[in-house]
């Protein structure tokens, strides 16, 4: 449960960028309650921490996860339809825009051999990052996307 850290004059300074840290760390659930629709309740959980600053008028950033950004999924894209071996059975297109007015893309990752029972295949949707703060489940989109595109896989050719 060490949080991660990020501090901007040491990035400068040291070239270092994230990293985990922070002593006596603590998880455990912090007495206030929350209903849920079945008549039960369940704890909130508190995570404590204590963490020394290295430069005097930081800024320091603290996350749980490391952070995946709008950038990172862009680049991941780009350099999956940019490989020609993994163009060949996958294809990217734009679902819709975010109320943000970033685009929302899907891939379709499919083997293009026997292009006649295409429609027959089943099909199988994976999404990640639902909510903004998911930034765990774009790392696990990431590994499966890589899995899937990977060319020298017989595992992955199978379910392509």
């Amino acid at each position: 449960m060490k949080i991660l850290v990020y501090s901007e004059k040491m990035a400068l300074n040291r070239d270092i960028g994230w990293y985990r840290a922070g002593q006596k760390i603590g998880y455990y659930p912090n007495g206030l309650f929350r209903s849920e629709k079945s008549g039960n309740s369940r704890s909130y959980y508190t995570h404590t921490f204590t963490f020394n600053y290295e430069y005097p008028d930081d800024t320091v950033y603290f996350a749980y996860s490391y952070p995946y950004t709008y950038t990172d999924v862009l680049d991941d894209l780009n350099k999956i339809v940019e490989d020609p071996k993994k163009a060949q059975f996958c294809s990217r297109k734009v679902l819709c825009e975010s109320l943000a007015g970033n685009k929302v893309e899907y891939l379709t990752i499919t083997s293009k051999n026997n292009p006649e029972n295409l429609a027959k295949r089943k099909g199988v949707v994976l999404t990640a990052r639902v909510h903004p703060g998911e930034s765990v489940g774009s790392w696990m989109m990431k590994g499966s996307l890589d899995f899937l595109t990977d060319p020298n896989s017989y595992e992955a050719e199978l379910l392509r």
